[in-house]
């Protein structure tokens, strides 16, 4: 179910009525003729046997405008790199695998190193910013969209929609941004609601209309995996290699996207991520560093923005998030109710005393240099600065993969 809801500062695309695919299909596979689409997926190895990941390959084979498709993997050695690609070969024949902590592109992350940038830590940002210099490299792709490869209600239409407002040449979109309700048997989807939301409604607040957090609150599900990009776009982007990733990515988008060519795109109702529990996240410790990390991407990239995030202001930043996250709690447990879902009251507030001591702890902290989150650096400036490194990238996905 739609509604018509438009905020100011970032368009939204509403599902409002039946997706005609195969005509969608039809006109994106012209289009991407003349502005190829690259589609990235990042991946842990250890998600290659997973049912979500096989049956999004399932569907991806023969895909009418997604050309090439790149899987972008690290935690694996020969052997896994060998079984992945056995696994993937049904893609087409340009389809690569990325091999992020191979030999070859851990040479390239190096070359990177030595120049000043680093430690390149593993994660999903990596690999997600490898493919992108990846595409960057290539000099052939026009446009980049990635999803995650945990999806368990992936759907064909998801790539049409999300990459429809950059391909289509009647809209001339620059980015591209998915949300939906993440509701299953219950509500998950905790730190966007729990932590994110409440956080930078927090900050609105208390720091009053600065554009960036402005534009940050636009969004309806901030940390959801799903986006497309142009490649003018992808080149700018500083990015962290952990949890930080989609954080900083709309950042970036607010400070290198022109105003008016931001989107997001509304991917449909019961849409269904691998549900992680605490323990397959590692436990508490590891649900405090996501909420660590993105609360270090939040605090720096509004410190670049010029507001000094010191004092006193913290702890009024802290007390504003701990009304908001009581509000969200009370609004989430009656539309439950209302919706006849189950809703764990007691565990949902241990999560937001959990992340309102890792808020404390992170002002504490702040803005001393070890707090600031690092981010890899733009591949632009990279390939200007180190005239060798496109090659090497190119040669290092190449060879893994011939």
């Amino acid at each position: 179910m739609g509604d018509f809801y438009q905020h100011p500062g970032v368009v939204t695309f509403h599902r409002l009525a039946g997706f005609p695919l195969a005509e969608r299909e039809r006109a994106l596979s012209v289009e991407a003729g003349r502005r190829r689409l690259m589609l990235v997926v990042p991946a842990l190895f250890s998600e290659l046997g997973e049912p979500a990941f096989a049956g999004i390959i399932d569907l991806l084979r023969d895909h009418p405008f997604a050309c090439p498709i790149v899987v972008s993997m690290n935690r694996m050695d020969a052997d896994g790199f060998a079984q992945a690609r056995s696994f993937l070969s049904g893609l087409g024949e340009e389809h690569r695998v990325l091999w992020n902590d191979g030999p070859l592109l851990m040479a390239v992350r190096r070359e990177v190193e030595k120049a000043g940038h680093g430690p390149i830590p593993d994660g999903k940002g990596t690999n997600v910013w490898m493919a992108l210099g990846y595409a960057l490299a290539r000099g052939d792709i026009a446009a980049v969209a990635a999803h995650d490869a945990d999806i368990l209600s992936y759907r064909r239409d998801l790539l049409a929609r999300l990459c429809t407002p950059l391909l289509d040449p009647e809209m001339d979109y620059v980015f591209a941004k998915g949300y939906y309700a993440r509701v299953g048997d219950r509500m998950y989807g905790r730190v966007t609601r729990l932590l994110v939301l409440p956080l930078v409604r927090a900050l609105r607040d208390t720091l009053g209309p600065i554009p960036l957090v402005e534009f940050l609150d636009a969004f309806r599900y901030p940390l959801a995996g799903e986006f497309a990009l142009s490649v003018e776009v992808a080149g700018e982007l500083r990015l962290p290699g952990h949890w930080g990733l989609e954080t900083a990515m709309l950042c970036e988008v607010f400070r290198h996207a022109p105003s008016g060519r931001v989107c997001q795109i509304g991917l449909g109702s019961g849409f269904e991520h691998r549900h992680r529990t605490l323990d397959s996240l590692g436990g508490e410790d590891a649900l405090a560093g996501m909420a660590r990390d993105i609360i270090r991407t939040l605090y720096t990239a509004i410190q670049e923005e010029g507001v000094v995030l010191a004092g006193p202001i913290l702890g009024t930043i802290r007390e504003a998030f701990r009304r908001e996250a009581g509000r969200a709690l009370r609004c989430y447990e009656d539309d439950a109710r209302l919706n006849g879902l189950p809703f764990d009251a007691k565990g949902e507030s241990a999560v937001v005393t959990r992340f309102e001591g890792v808020l404390e702890l992170a002002s504490a902290g702040f803005p001393g240099h070890g707090f600031l989150c690092a981010a890899l650096p733009a591949w632009n400036a990279l390939f200007s600065g180190l005239p060798g490194l496109r090659r090497q990238l190119l040669d290092a996905v190449e060879t893994d993969n011939s």
